[in-house]
This record gives structure tokens, C-alpha cells and sequence, in this order.
């Protein structure tokens, strides 16, 4: 399964679309969604960026996993692997410093 079917899945359903919606909300023909769920077709950078908004998940983290998916070379796909790597490592450091200051002043006021 490609990762594009993989999130046309997941945005189906959590925003309970049927395909026709979807293709309305992406901006695209229906025949295209419905290969897009065959396998048959990916989503455009565009379309990607969208669903990950409506699924609130950062559309780097989307493009670049997409981008994965499409490489025809292992060395491609571990250019990708190290630049999602790095990208995870970098939401890590900027997250963690904003879940302790909440945690402390959450633990003061107690």
C-alpha cells in the first residue's frame, strides 16, 4: 500500500468523507481519488499539504514520507530516511523545552 492510499484511508476516515467529498475538498476529479485508492495514482505536494492540515500533521513530515515512498533507489530512500530522522530530532528538541515549562507550572500550582 502507498502512503498516499495510506492517508486517503486515514482521511476518509477521520473526517468522514466518502470519495466524492474528498475529491471536492483536494480539488480533484473523482476518477483521480478513486485511482489514487487503487494505488494507481499519488497525490500531488499540494494535495499532501492539505490532508495533512486536515489530519493536523505537519505537512514536512508528509512530503518528506511521501517522498520515501516514491524513491527508486535505496540510496534515495536513506537520503529520506536521515532527512525525516533529523526533522522527527528537531520537533523533539523544540517540543520538549515547551512540555517542561507547562509540567512546572502545572507542578507550582498544585
Amino acid at each position: 500500500m502507498s502512503y498516499s492510499q495510506e492517508l486517503l484511508a486515514e482521511f476518509m476516515e477521520k473526517t468522514g468523507r466518502n470519495i466524492s467529498e474528498t475529491a471536492e475538498y483536494l480539488e480533484m476529479l473523482q476518477p483521480n481519488v478513486s485511482k489514487v485508492k487503487k494505488g494507481d495514482k499519488r497525490f500531488s505536494n499540494d494535495q499532501l499539504v492539505r490532508i495533512a492540515e486536515a489530519l493536523e500533521i505537519r505537512p514536512e513530515i508528509v512530503l518528506i514520507k511521501s517522498n520515501m515512498d516514491k524513491s527508486k533507489s535505496a540510496k534515495e530512500r536513506e537520503a529520506w530516511v536521515k532527512l525525516l530522522t533529523s526533522t522527527a530530532a528537531s520537533l523533539v528538541m523544540m517540543i520538549t523545552p515547551v512540555m517542561m515549562i507547562a509540567y512546572n507550572v502545572y507542578y507550582v500550582k498544585l
